[in-house]
């Protein structure tokens, strides 16, 4: 078996749909028996980032950068 560093750094090195799938699933094994909501609340939270990183990367959406939303904000609040 792989010592955690490696594996850390493969799992890194997955293209995010993959990271967020595994990411799913380590966190599910972390938690008791849980009810059909919160399943479908995870994976309904999975299926909208996966969306999210798709428009990300076809172009139909561009990010903004954090301190761009952070200055917006603090702007905004000042104003208010």
């Amino acid at each position: 078996m792989a010592d955690f560093s490696q594996l850390t750094q493969d799992a890194l090195g997955l293209p995010v749909e993959q990271r967020l799938l595994l990411a799913q699933r380590l966190w599910a094994s972390l938690q008791p028996e849980s009810d059909d909501v919160e399943t479908n609340e995870v994976q309904e939270a999975v299926d909208e980032a996966l969306r999210r990183a798709a428009d990300l990367d076809s172009g139909r959406v561009q990010a903004i950068p954090h301190e761009q939303v952070m200055a917006d904000a603090r702007k905004s609040i000042r104003c208010a």
